[in-house]
This record gives structure tokens, sequence and C-alpha cells, in this order.
């Protein structure tokens, strides 16, 4: 087993404690029954530590800001949900949702709290949603709510006329007080300053920040899958999170590992490129590649029923942005599922039967390759005549006579939903089991791509009928995004146990080429080249702290016996093939004022544990540059002008006293180089009386593009 770096650190107590043991608490736990008691505790537990990192209700000023980071489809909202009960559970009086920027993700929200949460007129839980009229929610209202004993639940839209209201309804001095949770569902999505690189504000993190300042204690938690602009922003941002908690999936999850790994083939279906494009106007009918994914879906939802499940089955087709190719693709589903009901009345032998049932057939040993014990064909055309009745179809976007998905609506078994960006994220399609997907997305952006793969969920009873047909393009780009969402958790999961802020952490995402981590006006990053040395050429330059460092490598070489190596006319110290974690342990963790360098800790431990994760980052040699020497370097504003030591310039390599150069030392082999510098020429901020130590760190090339493609935040 691989054994990952790590340094004691530490922790920083909880400021107050949270109770977990509540009336609403027991409240939602009847409504996880069918939740299993070992996911269930976990959801709570998560709640619990998310909750502990917020301001202390009891406390009369504070201001928290964090991250709850789950999967795609994983259960964000159960988790926010729990933290939401255990808040009210602990004081806190106001829970602000902004739950999405489209109707159709409000309405899931609140319709799932007011059922979760089980909000009545007689309960201690009052719930208020801007959803119909936002002027509804009113100061003197929710003062009275208060007085008489009630907590606050409020769902808005991610909108601003919808914020500023409620911050207008806030600014009442009464309520200003109340300890109060910001909850920001999607909170990549909208809520990010996207005017930051003109140095101005966008229109809803303005008015977010304005909701914000309206309470004197209060904490603001962004829930994401996909939280590469969070975590890239400048430290300097607003709503940039100081804490982030991992919301684990439970035990039933599929992700992208199950549908785009090594079993790939057996959930994913290549929709040809000359198949693209039938949702235009002007082209007739539906493609084969369609036709066999309706096939597929309907003799699913056979199988499904005649093993004993008769829970939602659902499709999604998404093969454009625009509502004009929606309205054409939801016109020719409709007659092509009326054919079908029509053909199934016709005797066995008629010619569209036969035809009908060798396409259903097509289906059927589609999903043999899956469905172990299958029902026998017979069984299943039997089955297919009810569920071809047992249907409807959606169209959801932004035409005016698009359905707001609500399950109170879905009336029959057999969902299919049509549309575009609004399908693409937060919202939940209750069974998906077949996607049809042709659409690309317009710029590659990991998180948005990601955002896209709403057939990912808790479909382990039926993850046998799930199969996502898709362009070979779009099937590329889910498979080239394995293992960056797995690197980014590994990340994350190590600054969490070391208990390290995000405030310190330097983000370091695992990306494929093609990808750009987010929208470049929203964060900005480049690229870390570990195909050139990493040089340290910001050393801490405090007094104490650089004699402290000195002292710190001089004792590494001495302890570890380091053998002296003679390179032409100078002489290094070696320590040959140190374990990635002891270097990390004992000379690099144990020097100080990392925050203040070019160098900071986490950023290097999170490197390092990169390279280990490859299986080929096993040892580094340890050199001290110039043996017991110092070298004496100019600083230009507190910066070395030039670490590295040139190659001789006036012999030749076959002299004796030939030097190759200090970056040229490394025998293809990882290095970390200690220099011993003494400051000269400074032109300002570093005195040249004291002795610095500055690390340069060498990556071989195999090395280096086993690691992949790095990106890091700006600032």
């Amino acid at each position: 087993m691989t054994e990952f770096l790590g340094f004691d650190i530490d922790e920083e107590a909880s400021s107050w404690d949270v109770t977990i043991d509540g009336q609403q608490r027991e409240i939602l736990e009847r409504s996880f029954l069918s939740i299993e008691d070992e996911e269930r505790s976990k959801i709570f537990a998560t709640a619990a530590k998310m909750l502990a990192k917020c301001s202390n209700p009891n406390e009369t000023q504070g201001d928290s800001i964090g991250l709850g980071l789950g999967k795609v489809q994983s259960g964000k909202t159960s988790s926010f949900i729990a933290l939401s009960a255990l808040a009210i559970d602990n004081g806190i009086k106001v829970i602000i949702i902004l739950a999405g920027s489209k109707k159709t993700l409000l309405n899931q929200t609140t319709e799932r709290l007011k059922e979760q949460l089980r909000v009545s007129n007689n309960g201690g839980v009052a719930l208020l949603t801007t959803l119909d009229r936002i002027q509804s929610i009113r100061s003197d209202c929710i003062s009275r709510l208060v007085t008489v004993g009630k907590s606050i639940v409020i769902t808005i839209l991610k909108h601003q006329d919808h914020i500023d209201h409620i911050a207008e309804v806030f600014s009442n001095p009464e309520l200003m007080c109340l300890p109060t949770i910001i909850i920001d569902d999607e909170g990549d999505q909208a809520s990010l300053n996207t005017q930051a690189r003109k140095r101005k504000r966008s229109t809803i993190y303005s008015s977010i920040s304005n909701l914000r300042f309206r309470f004197s204690n209060h904490s603001y938690i962004a829930f994401t899958a996909t939280p590469q602009a969070n975590l890239l922003i400048s430290t300097l941002d607003e709503i940039r999170p100081r804490f982030c908690v991992l919301i684990e999936p439970g035990s039933g999850y599929t992700g992208g590992s199950q549908f785009h790994g090594e079993n790939e083939e057996l959930y994913n279906v290549s929709v040809p490129d000359d198949e693209i494009g039938f949702d235009e106007v002007g082209v007739e009918g539906i493609p084969k590649s369609l036709e066999s994914a309706l096939s597929t879906f309907f003799v699913g939802a056979a199988i499904r029923t005649l093993r004993g499940d008769h829970g939602n089955h659902s499709m999604l087709i998404h093969t454009s942005r625009l509502r004009g190719n929606h309205q054409n693709v939801d016109e020719k589903l409709r007659l092509w599922l009326e054919r079908w009901n029509q053909i199934v009345k016709l005797d066995s032998q008629d010619p569209a039967r036969v035809n009908f049932n060798t396409v259903m057939k097509d289906g059927y040993e589609e999903l043999c390759r899956t469905v172990q014990n299958i029902p026998s064909w017979e069984e299943v055309t039997g089955a297919i005549v009810r569920e071809l009745i047992n249907y409807q179809v959606w169209k959801v976007n932004s035409d005016r006579d698009a359905e707001v998905l609500s399950r109170e609506d879905m009336l029959f078994r057999n969902n299919i939903f049509v549309g575009g960006s609004m399908l693409e994220r937060g919202v939940t399609l209750p069974g998906l089991a077949v996607t049809y997907i042709t659409r690309r997305a317009n710029i590659q952006q990991a998180d948005t791509v990601e955002q896209r793969a709403r057939w990912f969920g808790y479909k382990k009873h039926y993850l046998d009928t799930c199969r996502i047909w898709a362009t070979t393009h779009i099937r590329q780009d889910f498979k080239a995004l394995l293992g960056h969402e797995d690197e980014l958790w590994e990340s994350l999961r190590l600054m969490e146990k070391e208990d390290i802020s995000l405030d310190e952490w330097t983000a370091v995402l695992q990306l494929s080429p093609q990808f750009r981590p987010t929208r470049a006006n929203v964060a900005s990053a480049r690229e870390v080249n570990l195909r050139k040395w990493l040089l340290n050429r910001l050393p801490a330059n405090n007094e104490n702290i650089a004699r402290g460092n000195v002292k710190i490598a001089e004792n590494f070489f001495d302890s570890n016996h380091a053998e002296v190596v003679r390179f032409g006319n100078i002489e290094h110290k070696f320590v040959r093939n140190c374990e990635p974690n002891y270097v990390l342990q004992e000379l690099i963790g144990k020097m100080s004022n990392w925050e203040v360098t070019d160098w900071d800790l986490p950023f290097v431990m999170d490197l390092f544990n990169k390279l280990i994760r490859t299986g080929q980052f096993t040892g580094l040699d340890v050199v001290r540059m110039a043996s017991n020497a110092e070298r004496e370097r100019t600083f230009i504003d507190g910066v070395i002008g030039r670490l590295h030591q040139g190659r001789s310039q006036s012999r030749i390599p076959s002299d004796p006293h030939y030097y190759a150069g200090d970056a040229n030392l490394h025998e293809n082999r990882p290095q970390l180089q200690t220099h011993f510098i003494k400051p000269t020429q400074c032109s300002t901020g570093v005195s040249t009386n004291i002795t610095l130590v500055a690390l340069a760190l060498f990556i071989p090339e195999d090395l280096a593009r086993a690691t992949g493609r790095l990106v890091r935040g700006n600032a």
C-alpha cells in the first residue's frame, strides 16, 4: 500500500460544540429511512463537521466561508438539508438557500425541504420561497415568526432581484443580528465574480456580498461537485472558501470510473457523426441510434418491472442548446411513440409489427450484455406493451410552455426529458437509465463538462439497464476527465487530514491537455512546468527563521552521513535515494516560514503526493550544493536573480576541472538541491548579514509525463 506524505500541524479545535441529537435531526432521520444506517450516520457526521466550522450562533459576531464538495449526482442536497436540520437544532435562526439559477432546481429543492423537514403550519420551521412571488417574503412576517419560536428556511432563485429583495428584508435591525447560514447550491455557478479581471463586481456576486454583510453573525457555504473555480479564485476574493468538507458519496454511487473507466464499453454506445443534426427543421424522422436508445429504454423498463422494481425509469435527450431544436425533438418523439403504440395493436404478422419487434429485440440484445438472469424475450415482449403506454415526454428549457420538474407531476413511470442547459446542472432526473447526448460543450472546461454527467448517481440496483449514447468526442471527453476528480479529492483529503485551511493551500489540479480548469473570466490558472527545475528564488529571509532553516538543513546532511562528490572543480554533498516522505518530514517540513516564499509548504506536499501516486517516485537525491561553502547571490526586490551556477565558461568538457553547471548534475534522477545563499547587492528587503536556504527540485521527463499536466491558481 502506498504511503502518502504528511506532517504534524497543530489542529485547530472547533470554536463551539455541535449538538447532533435534536428534534429536527429526528424528523429528518424519518425521511432518510430508505438510506442504510451507516450511510445515514455518515450524512449527519459530515453535516456536523461542516456546522462545527461555521460561526458560533451564540456569539454576536462571526463570518465563516466554506465549501461543501460532493460528486455529481451524489447527494449534495441531502447533505445541505442535514446541515440545515442540525443548524436549526443548534440555534441557527435563519437559513437562506440559493437554490440554483433555474426555477426547475428551485422548485425541486423547495419540495425536498418541505417533504424531508416535515414543514407544516404547526411545526417549528417556517419554509418561505421566492418561487412564485418575491414580494411575499416580508421582514415583519419573519420577525413575528421568530418571535413565536420558529426557525426560518428561505429558498430563493440565484437572481439579483431575488437576492436583493432578501437583503432588503434583513436590513431590519431586529433581523440582522439573527445567526444565519447562507447555503449556495451549485456555488461555482453564477455566484462567482465574472468581472474580476476588469477589477469590477458582477451583478449576482455583488448581490451575494451585499446579502452576506447584512448579518453580523453568518456563515456562507458553497455546495458543488465542480469546485475548480472556487479553489482557483484569488485569495483576496470575498467568497473564497477558508475551509472545505468532503461529502463522500454513499456505497451505491456510480460515477465516472464506472461509466467511463475500464468497463466503459459495457455502458457506452457511439452515435455516428452522420446522425447528428436530426433535431433541425426540415430533417425527417429520428436516427437509428436514437431509435436503438429508445428501444433499450423501454426494454430496460420492462426488465425492471418483471423483477419487481417499479421505481421511476427515465431517459435524457440532449442534442442542442437551441429551444427550437428541443421543440423539434419533442414533437418527433411524441409522434414516434404514438406510432409505436398503434403498431403494438397490430397482428403479429403485420410487417410494421415485425419491424417493431426487430427494433425491440436489438434493445433486448444490447441489455443482454449486462443484465444477469435476464427474463426471456417472450416475457419482455409482453411487458413492453404496458411500458409503452406508461410514459410521458417532458420538454425542459426556458420556453414558456416548458415544464417545471416536480415529482408530483410525474404521473407516469417512464419519463423522457428533452432539453439543454436546463438539464445540465443540479437537476436530478429520477431513475435516469438511458442518456442520448450529442451536443459537445462549446468550450472544453473541466467543470462545465463534468456537470453534464447527469447519468452519474445512485444506480447500483438498476445499473445493468443503464446506457449512454454519445458521440466519440463526448465519450473521449469524459474518459479524459477520469483521474482529474480523483486526484483533486486525494489532495483535499490530505489537506483535511492535516487540518490545513484553504487559505494556506495552493490548489494544484491535474488536467488533460484539452481542458481549461474553469472559466477564464472567473479564475486564472497557469501550468506547473515539471519539465524544468522548480526554483525557490524567494526564500524566507527573516533573520531568526533563516538561522533556524540553515541549522535544519545542516542537521539533515550530518545525520544522513552525506557523501562528498566532486564535479570538475566543485564539491557537493549527496544523500542518495531518500524516501520522499522522509525528505518532507525531516527537511522541507521542518523548515519555517514557507508561507512567505514562492514554495509554500502545502503546495510542495501536494506535489510530492501527486508524484508518489504515479508509482514511480520512490526516491530522490538530496544535495547540499557547494559542500560546506556559501554562495553569494544578488537579490532584486527580495528575489534571487540567478540561483543556479552555470557551466565553466573558460574550460572544455574534457578538462578535469570542467563544471557542467548546477542544473546538469541530476543524472536523470529526481533531485532536491539545497543552496546556502549569502545575499549581496540587495536592492531592497533582504539583509546581507544572514545566510538563507533556497531549494531547487528536478523531476525527470518520464516522471513528469506520468504525473500529467498540472495547473495552479495565479493568486
